[in-house]
């Protein structure tokens, strides 16, 4: 008869709150140069904009649909490092807890 408990240990491995804590702070790190990233990409899709508006006379309202896009996503990378970082100083306050009592 196979020994359950050790294969549900390997489908359901535990993790710390040192781990939890380093893998939050990961996606944060990761969420903030993503949001770095779509900064560039708003500053460059500003400047084209206002060149083919300038050069070509081409509305703004034709860039409507990226500009917003943008902003959502914007929003989305904003909300999911703030979770990052709420989680990342949830689980250090918890390591740091959990090492001052060993």
């Amino acid at each position: 008869m196979p020994n359950t408990n050790t294969s549900l240990e390997k489908q359901n491995p535990t993790y710390s709150s040192s781990d939890l804590y380093e893998a939050y702070s990961l996606a944060y790190e990761q969420m903030a140069d993503t949001s770095t990233m779509l900064g560039a990409i708003s500053n460059e899709f500003k400047n084209l904009k206002d060149y083919l508006g300038k050069v070509y006379d081409i509305p703004d309202c034709c860039f409507n649909d990226l500009k917003r896009i943008i902003a959502i996503t914007n929003t989305m990378i904003q909300e999911s490092a703030d979770l990052s970082q709420n989680l990342e100083q949830q689980y250090q306050a918890e390591a740091e807890y959990e090492e001052s009592q060993a």
